[in-house]
C-alpha cells in the first residue's frame, strides 16, 4: 500500500528562507515531494511525503528522522513507521495515558491495549510483542505473551523503564500475531524529568503572579507621582504641562 501524509513548517524569521530536507533511515519507505523549500517570512509551507510499502516488506516497527537544515540551524523530526500484515485477522488499539507521557529511569510505563477479532476463530489465542525503542532504532525492553481474545479484549499493559535509560522520546510498539498474520499500533512517550502540578503548587503560582503584577503597579504609580508639581493635598501638576522661564 501507499499513504500520502503532510508536514508544515513554519518560518519564524522576519526574512525569506531556504531549507534543505534529508530522510535518514528509513529511505525505501518514503519519498519527499521536494528536497529543498523556500519560505517566506511568517508563512507557512507543507511538505509530502509519499509512504511506500513493498510487499517483500516484513511486518514491524521502523523509525527514521527527517532533518531540516537552513539558516544555522538543524531540526530533526522522529518518523514512525509500522508495516500490518495484508488481511490481518485482529486489529489493536494503543493508548498511553497522558500521566505516563513522561516518566523517569526505573519507573513503570502503563499502557492500555485493545483487541478485536476481525477475521479470526470466535475464540483464539494471540501471540503479543511489547518493544520499546529509542530515536536510533535501539531497542531497551522488550517482553511477549499470549492472550486468549474472542471478539474483544482489554489489557492494561505495565512495562518497567531500564534505571539506566538516557532522556529522550521514546516508542512502545506492540505486535499481535495470529496465524501468521500480524497487526500493530505505537506511540511516543518521554523518559525525563516532570514537573507534578498538585493544588498547592497552583496556588503558589498564582499569587506569585498576583504579587509581582502588584509591585510593577506601584513601581508605576510611584514613576507617575514623581513626575508632578504638588500643590495642596489633593491637587497635583505634571511638570512636562509647566514652561518655566529664567529672568536674566
Amino acid at each position: 500500500e501507499t499513504s500520502l501524509e503532510k508536514l508544515e513548517i513554519k518560518n519564524n524569521f522576519n526574512k525569506k528562507i531556504t531549507l534543505n530536507l534529508e530522510i535518514l533511515g528509513i529511505n525505501d519507505f518514503i519519498k519527499l515531494d521536494k528536497e529543498k523549500i523556500e519560505i517566506e517570512a511568517g508563512k507557512t509551507q507543507a511538505v509530502l511525503f509519499d509512504f511506500i510499502a513493498r510487499k517483500s516488506t516484513i511486518p514491524d516497527l521502523y523509525l527514521g528522522k527527517l532533518i531540516i537544515k537552513g539558516e544555522g540551524i538543524e531540526k530533526e523530526v522522529l518518523i514512525v513507521v509500522e508495516i500490518e500484515s495484508k488481511g490481518k485477522l485482529f486489529d489493536v488499539k494503543l493508548e498511553i495515558p497522558t500521566k505516563f507521557s513522561t516518566i523517569k529511569p526505573g519507573e513503570d510505563l502503563i499502557a492500555k491495549i485493545e483487541l478485536y477479532n476481525v477475521g479470526a476463530a470466535k475464540k483464539a489465542d494471540v501471540f503479543i510483542s511489547y518493544i520499546i525503542k529509542d530515536e536510533n532504532n535501539k531497542i531497551i525492553l522488550s517482553e511477549e505473551e499470549s492472550v486468549a481474545v474472542e471478539t474483544r479484549a482489554n489489557l492494561l499493559k505495565t512495562l518497567k523503564i531500564p534505571e539506566n535509560t538516557d532522556y529522550g522520546k521514546y516508542v512502545l510498539y506492540v505486535q499481535v500475531g495470529y496465524n501468521g498474520k500480524t497487526a500493530s499500533a505505537s506511540e511516543l512517550f518521554n523518559v525525563g524529568e516532570y514537573v507534578i502540578m498538585t493544588r498547592t503548587n497552583i496556588f503558589f503560582i498564582i499569587i506569585l503572579i498576583i504579587m509581582v503584577l502588584v509591585i510593577v503597579e506601584v513601581i508605576n504609580l510611584r514613576r507617575h507621582v514623581k513626575g508632578k508639581v504638588k500643590i495642596d493635598e489633593n491637587i497635583f501638576i505634571d511638570k512636562s504641562l509647566l514652561n518655566i522661564k529664567k529672568r536674566r
